[in-house]
């Protein structure tokens, strides 16, 4: 199955405008592909969604662990394959 490492602006874009991010995103949730993220990208999206676009602490969690649930954790440095 393809893999695809999505930058954090893809995430943001996905959970905070939608579009064509957002489509990545149900790509991966239909199966199409394997999404990968890392902790420093979780944790990159959550400081960009509470610290530049002011969400809530809590919203901006609870909008990440929607995601986490198909996607495919990777540690910084690991394999790719």
């Amino acid at each position: 199955m393809l893999r695809v490492i999505a930058d954090t602006n893809v995430y943001v874009s996905a959970l905070h405008v939608g579009g064509v991010a957002d489509e990545v995103l149900a790509g991966a949730r239909a199966g199409r592909f394997q999404l990968c993220i890392s902790l420093p990208i979780l944790q990159e999206l959550e400081r960009v969604l509470v610290g530049k676009l002011k969400w809530a602490p809590g919203r901006a969690k609870e909008a990440i662990s929607s995601p986490r649930q198909f996607l495919d954790a990777l540690a910084p440095g690991s394999p790719q394959g």
